[in-house]
């Protein structure tokens, strides 16, 4: 083999490797997303909702003001009862996310049981301004 044939081959091996992985989308791992998220669900558990809505995205904050985030959180988190238990669920990496900029987005699922109670809560990380994952979003659905 001429020697310009081994230093092709040898650069389409070196080469083809970083072609596929170029094209694959490269996502964060999710690690920092679910402490963010697992944190933030710590003060929303203490029912301290206006420190959750401080602790949120820059977008959250600017789609609701901090009075009607405590408002909708105590209608929908206190007639739920105590968190006994929360597992966690699944996690899905995403750039869109309805209603909201694209971006770097991690919408994390857990099981919990509130007082008997058996839901789904989905919590929705973003990558923000300040190079942190902050909470954009959060719902609770049954789990039957």
């Amino acid at each position: 083999m001429s020697s310009f044939l081994r230093y092709f081959a040898l650069a389409v091996c070196l080469l083809f490797p970083r072609f596929a992985t170029a094209t694959e989308e490269t996502k964060p791992a999710p690690d920092e997303a679910k402490t963010a998220g697992l944190t933030w669900l710590k003060l929303v558990d203490a029912g301290k909702y206006a420190d959750s809505w401080r602790e949120a995205s820059t977008f959250l904050k600017g789609m609701v003001t901090e009075q009607k985030w405590a408002d909708a959180l105590n209608q929908s988190r206190e007639p739920l009862g105590l968190v006994n238990k929360r597992e966690f669920k699944s996690t899905d990496f995403t750039h869109d996310v309805p209603r909201a900029p694209k971006g770097d987005y991690w919408v994390i699922q857990f099981l919990t049981d509130f007082d008997g109670n058996n839901a789904i809560e989905i919590v929705t990380v973003m990558f923000d301004k300040d190079g942190k994952w902050h909470v954009s979003g959060y719902a609770i659905k049954s789990a039957s």
